[in-house]
């Protein structure tokens, strides 16, 4: 979920330095108490050079993500520090873990375990559908839900435009037909008994009946200082050119579990 309204009154608990960005590690009182997040945000300069447009990727992957009915971060702009990037609120659930530290024999058998298992699969889908080249076991948030477990997705940065511009290829080469090649093995969301294509049939069904003014919508609904026309029409193209071509793209991927 994304929200602009209560945007500036963050409060910076500690500084992360992560390479080609920075992350704060922040906090607020909200209408139901404390609430704690992390804002992220690069420099023009690091952007050009290593992500694209990073606020753009995430709201438009998060907003995507909500049409899907995926557990998306709630997330929010906002200036801090005079910088203009992107909160990601934490879960107030109990036990909150990525998925990485997560007891090995949970995830060996981690359909025993969530609410609803099918959600990783529309997730592997999902995250095929925008060049997500870093779904690793810590951008997945695990909490409680009951008797079992429940998650939600964090960290977009690396999808569409900021795949291109990481893995330095053009967004329409045979290069991204592969999801082997520049996702490293993909181990949270492709579990590892899916080595048939039809679970991932109605996930792929559901991506292509998006209609293209729906996603243009998603694309118009960003800020034009986080995304520029030309980056707007590219994401675009690259958002309709792997909705056709995903059923083929997923096929291929499973074949060579």
């Amino acid at each position: 979920m994304v929200d602009t309204a209560r945007a500036g009154d963050w409060r910076i608990l500690r500084e992360h330095k992560t390479g080609y960005l920075k992350v704060l590690k922040v906090e607020r009182m909200g209408v139901n108490g404390r609430e704690v997040g992390f804002f992220k945000y690069a420099s023009p300069a690091k952007q050009a050079k290593y992500i694209g447009p990073l606020v753009a990727n995430e709201l438009i992957a998060n907003r995507l993500g909500q049409l899907l009915h995926l557990p998306m971060a709630r997330t929010e702009l906002a200036h801090v520090k005079d910088r203009l990037g992107i909160v990601s609120v934490m879960h107030p659930g109990k036990g909150l873990q990525t998925w990485a530290d997560l007891k090995e024999g949970i995830r060996k058998e981690v359909g025993r375990h969530l609410t609803d298992p099918r959600r990783l699969e529309r997730t592997f889908v999902f995250d095929a559908w925008i060049c997500n080249i870093d779904r690793s076991g810590k951008n997945i948030m695990v909490y409680k839900q009951g008797d079992r477990l429940d998650f939600y997705l964090i960290d977009h940065e690396l999808s569409l435009l900021g795949a291109v511009k990481f893995e330095n290829k053009p967004w329409n080469a045979p290069y991204w037909d592969n999801i082997r090649r520049y996702t490293r093995g993909y181990h949270p969301a492709l579990l590892s008994h899916a080595t048939r294509y039809e679970p991932f049939e109605p996930h792929i069904a559901e991506i292509q009946r998006l209609e293209p003014g729906v996603i243009r919508s998603v694309l118009d609904s960003c800020p034009s200082v986080v995304l520029s026309e030309s980056d707007r029409a590219l994401t675009e193209e690259l958002l309709l050119l792997r909705q056709k071509k995903l059923a083929k793209i997923i096929a291929r991927c499973v074949q060579e579990t």
